[in-house]
């Protein structure tokens, strides 16, 4: 800003309102078929699943509804010491949205955490837990490298 203040830009990525518009209504009839076709359609709703499924996707799509959420969030919090960035209306619209830049701890320096310790309920999870973990050993040379934390055997 001008003013000094540093601040992040989020910027709707041209064409995303009508390619979401066609999207939705390919879905829309889509959902309206399976539910005219199908007794078990009707059990689950599978139209109002889509309506509510379009009804979020238009509001994701709105960052005044993105700006109007944090300014409530900044209010209910304002005494639990969260930083909610503030919301530069004068320079946000539907498609744009301006708001305080939010820094956070450099993770990159930081020592790596210990990885999760997972306590194995039952001894056939822990066979197939283990027959998985060690191809991803044998693959990587590393147990867990695929992201698998190590298990602690069942006791007893």
């Amino acid at each position: 800003m001008h003013s000094g203040e540093a601040v992040v830009v989020k910027i709707q990525k041209p064409g995303v309102g009508i390619t979401s518009r066609w999207t939705s209504a390919i879905l829309r009839a889509g959902s309206v078929a399976a539910a005219s076709g199908d007794s078990s359609a009707s059990f689950y709703d599978v139209e109002g699943f889509f309506e509510e499924f379009a009804f979020t996707l238009r509001n994701e799509l709105d960052y005044t509804i993105e700006g109007d959420n944090a300014e409530r969030l900044r209010g209910i919090h304002r005494d639990d010491g969260l930083f909610i960035p503030t919301i530069y209306w004068d320079y946000s619209t539907t498609r744009v949205l301006v708001m305080d830049e939010v820094r956070g701890p450099d993770f990159a320096d930081a020592a790596p955490a210990e990885p999760p310790m997972i306590v194995v309920a039952s001894p056939r999870f822990a066979r197939v837990y283990w027959r998985v973990s060690s191809r991803s050993s044998r693959r990587d040379s590393r147990v867990g490298s695929q992201g698998m934390p190590p298990f602690a055997p069942p006791k007893g």
